[in-house]
């Protein structure tokens, strides 16, 4: 249940990565005049986190530094947070449950499924 729960948390991500690359004018009006994105440039903001919502994900379900993306997504899902002057308690909510997701890959890795773990496998057997 919490692997199927991790996968949608994913996924959920990657899809609002591709639907901010699809139209990206929008993306930047809405990170320029919607979001509040504290200490960096709107148009940075909007590459950094269209990047992150595509890159990270899919770093993720690869199981290829897990750690990192977890973190990564972790930093997006914080900012998400906070550069919304209102917040839905909804939105609130699911975006508690993606840090709580997250925060389970930082402490205790992808699993034993994943391209981690056989590459720490592969080096216990040298």
């Amino acid at each position: 249940m919490l692997a199927c729960g991790k996968s949608l948390c994913r996924l959920d991500i990657l899809y609002g990565g591709l639907t901010k690359l699809k139209d990206w004018d929008t993306t930047l009006f809405l990170f320029e005049e919607e979001y509040n994105v504290p200490f960096i440039s709107f148009e940075l903001a909007a590459y950094l986190g269209t990047v992150g919502e595509i890159f990270l994900p899919i770093v993720l379900v690869l199981g290829i530094v897990s750690r990192f993306g977890a973190l990564g997504l972790s930093l997006v899902n914080i900012i998400a947070v906070i550069s919304l002057e209102e917040i839905a308690p909804a939105a609130l909510y699911g975006h508690v449950i993606w840090g709580l997701l997250l925060l389970q890959i930082i402490l205790f890795g992808a699993g034993k499924l994943s391209i981690d773990n056989f590459i720490k496998l592969k080096i216990k057997e040298s």
